[in-house]
């Protein structure tokens, strides 16, 4: 297996991880967000659907602005690393760049949706932010 396939194999296995993440967190939503699950038969333009999917629902939840916030970023860094995989297979002139952001944004991904987790959960204040709004 060369390189970029290796790269590759490692990057779906991040998207699939942060999905599944991903779907917790929407799924545990006192209004829940359900995405596709992922059977042997999911494509990945299903994923994307459903993550746009539930991008969009996410707008019209009743949470605090910054988990809200948190989230629908956290889908969107996901959303743009899937993209970059797409985009590594089309031109190899592209592949190390498009790798290199696919990997960071799932990472980013990943760490904003476990701190919208902590601030859902109550184990994350965010009463500091809330205090900055009121001397504006």
């Amino acid at each position: 297996m060369d390189d970029y396939m290796m790269q590759l194999l490692n990057l779906k296995v991040r998207a699939i991880a942060v999905y599944n993440l991903m779907a917790k967190i929407l799924g545990g939503l006192e209004l829940p967000i359900t995405l596709a699950s992922i059977d042997g038969d999911t494509a990945p333009g299903d994923m994307v659907e459903s993550a746009i999917r539930a991008r969009t629902a996410l707008r019209d939840l009743p949470m605090h602005e910054v988990a809200s916030g948190l989230l629908t970023t956290a889908i969107t860094d996901w959303l743009s690393a899937m993209a970059m995989i797409a985009i590594s297979g089309e031109d190899e002139d592209n592949r190390t760049w498009a790798l290199a952001s696919a990997g960071l944004q799932f990472g980013r991904a990943d760490e904003e949706l476990r701190i919208a987790k902590g601030i859902l959960d109550g184990k994350v204040a965010i009463e500091i932010l809330d205090d900055d709004e009121d001397k504006e």
